[in-house]
């Protein structure tokens, strides 16, 4: 297996592939409102700081993470501290903290299970909300952000200052929340720290293959090797910068003639996909938005969950897609059409749902069943709503209407949660 890595690697340093490495064996699934590149950009980030040797890791520490820190100085200490003590990069390491079970994107700790610094790697997801107190009838549930589990599970294992320990926010398009890096007692550490993924990737630029050379292993240094092609994937991904290009400017241009029209069809849509969904308990309508990493256009509805008061772990979404530029639901049996088309898409993001295939209400032909049943698509070609404007946007509105309607006894099952 080894063998293969560094024969696949330094083909990739003879010839510039169309897409890199990491493009390459991306394999998780993607879908509309949850692409899976924060899991895989954390996997992958923490595979090449896995391969370095101590003092390069503690040189990328402190130049990814912790530039900003008040307390430097005792991070030095401690990083270049025990040569003995080896460090160990994880990800998904699951803590338990105050009736929470959650697991941090990225930690890293000492061999003897220290915890350092965690690392949580936002692309453009929300962050999460950990439920601390259950509601009833007559109070709501009460809810803390992701982040301040995380600190405060950090302080409740600290060594009373004697060691540091950080809560590090990666992201592209994320702010922090409120109180987050300005030492918010609710974060629970002192060193709260904002890192974006265009310094990553400057970092990673600087420190590739192309700049450097180092200690080889089959005449290819593996993690400056990997790290020129992180670049590129970032690069694909449209994260290697936080300002506007001239690609970003030029498809504005075109984008700016069409918005308004996009935006008046949607508003359309919506009132009439609302009405289709009478029966069925809605939580929070969302507004449309242009994913440019999915290169989709949709709408989407979240749907009150069975017993709670809330809705965030199932929606339906509406609106259309472009394949050529989008690898979201390849591989499905009925496929989704090649061509620019519209689709619909359910799904349902809660432990213990069977799947729509086991409700007993039947699912209609032509929808194609995901994410191990938890998710229904279903797609129709933009050439099928031939017409004029007001005709095209019509029929395109009676298409969502009536997929929403063929479907609706499986919601309304699926929300009475007898499953």
């Amino acid at each position: 297996m080894q063998a293969v890595i560094v024969l696949l690697i330094f083909c990739a340093s003879m010839v510039r592939w169309a897409m890199s490495i990491y493009m390459r064996l991306f394999k998780y699934r993607e879908r509309p409102r949850r692409a899976p590149k924060e899991d895989f950009l954390s996997e992958a980030l923490v595979d090449i700081l896995s391969r370095m040797n101590r003092d390069e890791m503690i040189s990328a520490v402190e130049q990814l993470f912790l530039t900003n820190s008040p307390r430097i100085h005792l991070w030095r200490e401690r990083l270049q501290g025990d040569p003995g003590d080896p460090f160990i990069w994880s990800t998904q390491y699951q803590i338990e903290f105050d009736g929470v079970s959650a697991r941090p994107d990225i930690v890293l700790m000492t061999h003897q299970r220290e915890i350092l610094l965690i690392v949580e790697n936002k692309v453009n997801a929300a962050f999460q909300e950990h439920e601390i107190e259950p509601g009833d009838s007559e109070e709501p549930s009460v809810y803390r952000s992701q982040l301040k589990t995380y600190g405060q599970w950090l302080a409740s294992r600290s060594l009373g200052g004697k060691s540091p320990d950080g809560l590090v926010l990666l992201t592209h398009s994320v702010p922090p929340p409120e109180g987050f890096g300005a030492g918010s007692l609710e974060y629970g550490v002192d060193d709260q720290l904002v890192v974006k993924w265009s310094s990553v990737y400057k970092w990673l630029v600087q420190n590739s293959s192309l700049h450097n050379s180092g200690t080889l292993v089959g005449g290819i240094n593996l993690w400056r090797q990997l790290a020129g092609e992180l670049t590129e994937l970032l690069e694909d991904w449209g994260m290697s910068a936080e300002v506007m290009t001239q690609f970003d400017l030029s498809a504005a241009e075109v984008f700016a003639q069409s918005r308004d029209r996009i935006s008046e069809s949607f508003e359309c849509f919506w009132p009439r996909v609302k009405s289709a969904l009478s029966g069925v308990s809605i939580y929070s309508h969302q507004t449309w938005d242009f994913d440019s990493h999915g290169a989709t256009m949709s709408d989407s509805v979240y749907l009150l969950e069975p017993q709670e008061r809330r809705g965030s772990k199932w929606y339906l979404a509406w609106g259309v897609r472009f394949p050529s530029k989008s690898r979201w639901w390849d591989g499905l049996n009925p496929a989704l059409p090649t061509t620019n088309h519209a689709y619909l898409s359910v799904v349902v993001e809660r432990a213990g749902f069977p799947g729509f295939r086991r409700l007993s209400s039947k699912i209609p032909q032509g929808w194609a069943e995901a994410e191990n049943g938890s998710e229904l698509v279903i797609g129709e070609p933009l050439a099928s709503f031939a017409g004029s404007a007001e005709e095209f946007t019509e029929k395109l509105g009676t298409w969502f209407v009536q997929g929403v309607e063929t479907l609706k006894p499986a919601l309304i099952e699926v929300q009475a949660g007898n499953w």
